[in-house]
């Protein structure tokens, strides 16, 4: 689907390895090549805000020069196929599972502002 979307397959960095969203951060380096300048992170649009958030903790572990943009798997899909919206809708609205990711993000936003977020 991805590729449908407009970017090449060679130009998807697929992190398998990480556990979880600092894993992800943390392997910027790893994974990305020494000419690469912007990058596009793709997350569900309830994690947006913390995966922002957690840019901004790591700065100075990512490396110079290279420009970061966290988009929304969710807004993409509505762009590209406006069938998606009312499935996504419904889903954010009733969808038990996604409440609860969402009650989950909501609580780790409060810790990083209150700078007790486990950075693990």
């Amino acid at each position: 689907m991805a590729a449908e979307l407009g970017p090449l397959p060679n130009s998807i960095i697929l992190d398998k390895d990480a556990a979880n969203t600092w894993d992800h951060l943390a392997h910027l380096s790893t994974y990305c090549p020494p000419g690469l300048r912007n990058l596009v992170m793709i997350t569900n649009a309830y994690h947006v805000p913390r995966t922002m958030a957690m840019l901004e903790q790591t700065k100075g572990a990512i490396r110079s020069g290279l420009q970061i943009e966290v988009m929304a798997a969710e807004a993409i899909l509505k762009s590209f196929d406006r069938s998606y919206i009312p499935v996504i809708d419904e889903a954010y609205a009733t969808d038990p599972f996604v409440r609860t990711f969402i009650e989950s993000e909501r609580r780790g936003m409060e810790h990083l502002r209150a700078g007790t977020y486990q950075f693990t």
